[in-house]
């Protein structure tokens, strides 16, 4: 009997990651318009994983510990130099658009009286994703424990 191989939480929140950014794009591709609130709920969770990953390979655990939370993730990677690459700034201007209504679960359970800011483009967005993706893929040791 074969057993799947073991991971570390850095790479397996990685890989998760990986897979939610694939299906913004896929459902970017297809029609944007429609899939809209959907891209940014995926866009805010990608982000999650990819810091809660970053700071898992630098030996903190319990990302859990933030919940849905962008913004003490995102800095407490940037305070810990996790971030450090070409879209930075644009990383910050996402969380800053996205941690409201992710951490209050907006983008899932929309309500008629919540007010809840949107990435205006997605695009934008794939570059930073894909370029944070590269960064951490580089230094995530990726292979089964």
């Amino acid at each position: 009997m074969n057993s799947a191989p073991i991971f570390s939480e850095a790479a397996t929140l990685f890989g998760t990651a990986r897979k939610m950014m694939d299906a913004v794009c896929v459902l970017y591709q297809r029609d944007s318009a429609h899939f809209f609130s959907t891209n940014n709920f995926l866009t805010a969770f990608t982000i999650e994983l990819f810091l809660k990953a970053a700071l898992a390979e630098h030996g903190v655990k319990g990302g859990q510990r933030w919940g849905h939370d962008l913004e003490p993730l995102y800095k407490l990677a940037d305070e810990s130099g996790l971030i450090e690459f070409s879209h930075k700034v644009q990383l910050g201007q996402m969380v800053d658009i996205l941690s409201r209504g992710h951490k209050e679960h907006s983008f899932r359970y929309l309500k008629p009286d919540a007010t809840v800011s949107y990435l205006t483009s997605i695009d934008a967005g794939l570059h930073a994703l894909n370029a944070l993706e590269q960064h951490l893929g580089s230094r995530i040791n990726l292979n089964p424990l």
